[in-house]
């Protein structure tokens, strides 16, 4: 069985029409100035470092809750040093971020997203 070629054309036209985009969209980093908090002293230092992480994300999330995700925080450091009997003291510090999913800026194709 033979095909022409205009038939072959022709179908080759209607797949390219129907055939989604596929421009890459690219998620944003947000992020606010640095939020410092502690020491926290708790007689474990699981604990000493629960509780500072829990006082930075109270405090992050006064730019807004979305902000107050340890995780998502750049520039982090969480420190913790033996305090008095044993306990430990706990600091943290980080840059509050949050992700901004950015359907209208295309990346182009072969590159990757910058990050602030």
């Amino acid at each position: 069985m033979q095909t022409r070629p205009e038939a072959v054309a022709l179908v080759l036209a209607a797949a390219a029409l129907l055939a989604p985009a596929s421009v890459a969209r690219a998620a944003v980093r947000i992020c606010q100035p640095v939020v410092l908090v502690g020491p926290f002293e708790a007689p474990t230092e699981a604990e000493a470092r629960r509780k500072v992480i829990e006082a930075w994300t109270r405090e992050a999330a006064k730019y807004g809750k979305e902000f107050a995700g340890w995780g998502v925080a750049v520039n982090k450091e969480l420190k913790c040093l033996p305090g008095e009997g044993g306990s430990s003291r706990c600091a943290a510090r980080g840059e509050p971020c949050r992700i901004q999913q950015n359907p209208n800026r295309p990346v182009p194709r072969g590159r990757k997203p910058v990050e602030t």
